[in-house]
């Protein structure tokens, strides 16, 4: 028997776009020989249609094109399809929406499946939107060679620990022969293989042919922009993986099945971490790129690790001919980090411009000038440090936001997800961008990846002075960041995974931070120390939760990312204990 796993990138709302694929796939599939092809979840709509969900035209457009466009398409082969049905009263109007797939066969519609186990965590609001299906479908189909009894069951269905329905067991006590899974399951790295250990858990119970179909592409809750990894996989009667798509690539996957369901192993694959998230983001930027119609990017190149980084995943994404590099030096940059600016831009190949914003910055201090008069100030007064070192950040937002009016490149943020946790950024400066790619990378990911896009090269794409350079915004004599990165990044993500403070400092006491911490943190603090230094980062994070409100959208690559992953609040006089 021949399977086809159609791993298919929809796009949010392109209804008829989306069903163009799932045909695509369907005549493809049928003149491969295959007798059963397997969509992943939602395919017409996308995962992510949000609110979309309420509109009822929206949802009737979905199914009827279900019904007119795909069913038809089946003549001579089994497809199960994902799609959002619906339940109307006796007016006609839509009072229950679910979370559903078709099973297709020789033309008709056989019967459909509804989603269980709603998600209602993280960035996932099923519960909004869906009622819950009541019970596990499984249905006979004849093939070729013989009837086989179908499941057919929709992602959470499947990680269904904490949950009251458990499809995968139900599937066994009504003698299904294979289990057929669709999802949206979205990426972060080393996701696959707890898919994998998801699969065996539930084969420990009784092994079942199982496939797979996941999509691939990007969706997005406004704050968030969340990546879909494909990695679609088939699993024969002996449990035996016997198929595995590709990283971020749209394709059908034929597997091949005797007619014991037997199949040939693969190998099963392996996912270094860097080059994991490598392939994240820069497939965030290239399909947000197709799916927004930019074509090019531009960012500000400071001579830092952030926005060198930024730089090499923009051209290593859209090419050096469509990304534009700018330095906005004032009086307090460094000529080594100006001249590094440079040099990342001529070792990636992409275009830089100069446009210092000294005289400019003058110009801003002598406008304020008189506001702060009419307030009482001396004119001897220095201004607060903040307010001119908020006066140069914002300068430079002002301008890169003009080239992206003026040129219709892509603004590209480049604070990575310890600084913007920390509110160590400017609200309408550095923050300034229409996408926040490494957003969801802490201060040491940034290091680790840049180093990993050099060892990659073979050659410094990005000079070791400005990895070996202690990390300085620059808008003051003699400034430096006033972090310990390697111990501060690992404790704003516990921060924001909402370990409580005083659970750290206890796990400081007890010597099990982590991995994720420097070897030496216990010789760089006692407990003390180390407690004040939770302290301090509390503070700071929560004090900044009205700058995180009004970030860039970010590219989610972790297990608890900003954004609407992190539902807080700026009005919060909660003061948690260390």
């Amino acid at each position: 028997m021949r399977i086809g796993i159609a791993q298919i990138n929809p796009t949010t709302g392109d209804l008829d776009g989306n069903a163009d694929k799932i045909v695509d796939c369907i005549r493809r599939a049928r003149q491969a020989g295959c007798e059963l092809v397997l969509t992943p979840e939602t395919p017409i709509t996308g995962y992510l249609s949000c609110d979309l969900l309420e509109v009822d035209s929206y949802v009737r457009a979905n199914r009827s094109l279900l019904r007119e466009r795909i069913v038809p398409e089946t003549t001579g082969i089994t497809a199960v399809v994902g799609f959002v049905d619906f339940q109307e009263d006796g007016r006609g109007r839509i009072t229950r929406r679910y979370n559903a797939a078709a099973l297709l066969h020789d033309g008709q519609l056989v019967t459909t499946a509804h989603k269980q186990n709603l998600c209602r965590y993280r960035y996932y609001d099923e519960t909004r939107y869906f009622t819950p299906g009541r019970s596990t479908c499984v249905v006979p189909v004849r093939f070729q060679h013989g009837t086989l009894r179908l499941a057919v069951i929709i992602c959470e269905d499947l990680w269904d620990e904490g949950y009251a329905a458990h499809p995968y067991k139900d599937a066994l006590v009504q003698g299904a022969d294979a289990v057929l899974v669709l999802n949206a399951s979205p990426f972060q790295t080393g996701k696959w293989a707890e898919r994998v250990q998801t699969i065996q858990r539930h084969q420990l119970q009784h092994t079942l042919p199982l496939l797979y179909a996941n999509a691939v592409g990007i969706g997005d809750n406004l704050k968030d922009v969340i990546l879909f990894d494909g990695r679609s996989m088939a699993f024969d009667n002996t449990g035996g993986m016997v198929a595995c798509a590709p990283l971020f690539e749209e394709q059908l996957v034929i597997v091949e099945l005797d007619d014991s369901l037997h199949g040939t192993p693969v190998a099963t694959p392996s996912w270094q971490p860097e080059e994991e998230l490598l392939a994240a983001l820069t497939f965030a930027l290239k399909d947000y790129c197709r799916v927004t119609g930019f074509k090019q990017a531009v960012l500000g190149v400071s001579g830092g690790v952030d926005s060198s980084l930024v730089a090499a995943l923009a051209t290593e994404t859209l090419g050096g001919q469509n990304v534009l590099g700018v330095s906005l030096p004032s009086r307090y940059n460094a000529q080594e980090t100006q001249s590094d600016s440079l040099a990342v831009c001529r070792n990636l190949g992409c275009e830089h411009v100069v446009m210092p914003i000294q005289e400019l910055y003058q110009q801003t201090l002598g406008a304020f000038e008189p506001w702060r008069k009419t307030e009482g100030h001396s004119a001897d007064a220095e201004l607060a440090n903040t307010t001119l070192q908020n006066f140069q950040a914002r300068l430079r937002g002002v301008l890169l936001m003009g080239i992206s009016n003026e040129s219709g490149k892509l603004l590209l943020a480049t604070g990575n997800k310890t600084e913007v946790g920390l509110g160590y950024c400017t609200l309408y400066g550095d923050m300034a961008g229409g996408l926040s790619l490494i957003g969801d990378l802490n201060k040491m990911d940034v290091y680790s990846l840049s180093r990993h896009i050099n060892r990659r090269a073979g050659r410094e794409l990005i000079p070791q002075s400005v990895l070996a350079r202690v990390p300085s915004a620059e808008l003051a004599v003699g400034q430096t960041d006033p972090f310990d990165y390697p111990v501060v990044a690992p404790l704003v993500d516990d921060l924001i995974a909402r370990l409580a403070p005083r659970d750290v400092v206890q796990r400081f006491r007890e010597r099990h931070l982590g991995a994720r911490y420097p070897e030496d943190v216990y010789k760089r603090y006692d407990e003390d120390s180390f407690r004040a230094l939770v302290a301090d980062t509390s503070a700071r994070y929560h004090r900044a939760a009205y700058k995180r409100s009004q970030t860039s959208p970010i590219v989610i690559v972790s297990r608890r990312a900003l954004g609407f992953d992190l539902r807080e609040t700026i009005i919060n006089r909660w003061v948690e204990e260390v």
